[in-house]
């Protein structure tokens, strides 16, 4: 009686869903597969993955009730859009690994309208590092391809310390949604419109860095595709240090994916009267 009930429950869901009389945080879920109606965050809102992001990432922390439950929203569709592949048994399930790297593709995005990257179906994980084709030794890598790279203990150590301006997570999906424009053009209208003019201020503040010492660690200069996730590492573990040395390209770095470090009471959204009363100040 009990699994008659509950089957009789799940498909009156499933009904509801399909035809957009219930909808998930005011979206209607087409995309979801069947499997993933009791995945939702309006399920898991008070279990697993909210408490497993409430101790691993300040930014989730930060937001309000409703910035919490977008995010959970995002970060579950996120991962059930990708195939994950491990390359090492890790001591913890599997889905903290899987929720945590889907949930930095989700913060660095957080702004932005389109948050898939869907050019990235597939997601290698390590654990501590691999070799590239050329035998180099790396924590991470987003390739031209449709693929990404990622080493699970550099990921954690990335999120451990959150000022040192060093986070595998963002830096690799950083050259994802980066690659996913100039490659597929499908990092959404929004960074599309405004990346033209990040680019021509980054490679102006590009020369300053090539001629004086700056605040960007180890920064390649001649590899101009390593300063767009330098910088998204930066505007969010230092923003203050960033701000002060480059404040015209801080500006830019943050309307470039829609967030300010600085605007946690409106869970970081960027809002241009903001920042311009604030430089003033």
């Amino acid at each position: 009686m009990g699994l008659l009930f509950f089957a009789l429950v799940f498909f009156i869901l499933a009904g509801a869903l399909s035809s957009g009389l219930l909808t998930l945080d005011g979206v209607r879920p087409e995309a979801f597969r069947a499997r993933n109606i009791l995945r939702s965050p309006t399920y898991y809102l008070q279990t697993n993955e909210h408490a497993l992001l409430q101790a691993s990432f300040t930014f989730y922390g930060r937001l309000s009730a409703a910035g919490k439950k977008k995010f959970l929203y995002r970060t579950i569709r996120f991962r059930d859009h990708k195939y994950f592949q491990f390359h090492f048994t890790p001591s913890v399930p599997q889905s903290v690994p899987e929720i945590l790297i889907s949930a930095a593709a989700v913060q660095l995005t957080f702004g932005l309208k389109q948050y898939l990257l869907p050019k990235y179906r597939k997601i290698h994980v390590y654990e501590h590092s691999f070799l590239l084709g050329n035998g180099r030794e790396a924590y991470g890598a987003a390739s031209l391809g449709s693929a990404i790279a990622l080493s699970w203990q550099p990921f954690l150590d990335g999120y451990r310390n959150g000022e040192d301006s060093w986070n595998l997570g963002i830096h690799e999906w950083g050259h994802a949604l980066e690659l996913s424009f100039l490659k597929e053009q499908s990092a959404g209208a929004e960074f599309a419109r405004y990346y033209p003019e990040w680019k021509n201020e980054a490679e102006k503040v590009l020369q300053t860095v090539n001629e004086k010492e700056t605040g960007f660690r180890n920064f390649p200069s001649e590899h101009f595709t390593e300063f767009l996730p330098v910088c998204l590492e930066r505007l969010f573990e230092s923003p203050q240090p960033f701000r002060d040395e480059f404040p015209s390209l801080f500006e830019h770095t943050k309307r470039l994916i829609r967030l300010d470090p600085f605007n946690a009471e409106n869970d970081f959204r960027y809002q241009p009267q903001i920042s311009q009363a604030t430089d003033r100040i």
